[in-house]
């Protein structure tokens, strides 16, 4: 008896040091691509359905990826014709997200979701976001926030492509302020 349940002991630490990690992506982040290979909506992907339920769920194996979404979303506008509406794609630029994913933690991209055209339209000229993790089996872990926000991502390119003469006028004045 004593030998089945070490090797049931075996096996089960066996299977969680290469159990799989997941990453849910909301129904309004368009999946590009996965680990520079394109990346295809499963036929089963409807975005007119219960927004509540509907999430991308992508499992990984451990280590580090890049997922490339960008914010899509329709939106209900009015057209030129008197009393009829047309649905308008609203889309921002492709988002690149790496990050090394760790065994026991369930990762997910959050951003709130536009709920008017304009603010979809804000939003896509400049879509934000957060990379949260929470370790699974522990129902008392706190979500945290990992990698760089889209926002920061952003400073950091801009500060690469920048000229060391305006490099040191912006850190004047951060200085000052």
């Amino acid at each position: 008896m004593s030998r089945l349940l070490m090797s049931l002991g075996m096996l089960l630490i066996c299977l969680s040091s290469t159990a799989g990690v997941s990453v849910t992506v909301p129904k309004y982040f368009e999946i590009i691509s996965i680990d520079d290979e394109a990346y295809e909506q499963p036929a089963s992907f409807d975005l007119e359905a219960d927004e509540n339920s509907l999430e991308n769920i992508i499992e990984f194996t451990p280590g580090n990826h890049k997922l490339v979404v960008k914010y899509s979303d329709s939106f209900s506008v009015p057209s030129n014709e008197q009393d009829e509406v047309e649905q308008e794609l609203i889309h921002s630029r492709p988002l690149i997200i790496v990050v090394d994913l760790e065994n026991n933690y369930q990762y997910s991209i959050q951003a709130d979701r536009p709920k008017s055209y304009q603010e979809a339209r804000e939003f896509a000229s400049n879509p934000t976001y957060n990379l949260v993790r929470q370790r699974l089996g522990d129902p008392d872990a706190q979500s945290e926030t990992i990698g760089d926000s889209a926002d920061l991502q952003r400073l950091k390119r801009l500060w690469n492509n920048t000229s060391d003469s305006d490099k040191q006028h912006f850190l004047k004045w951060v200085e000052n302020k």
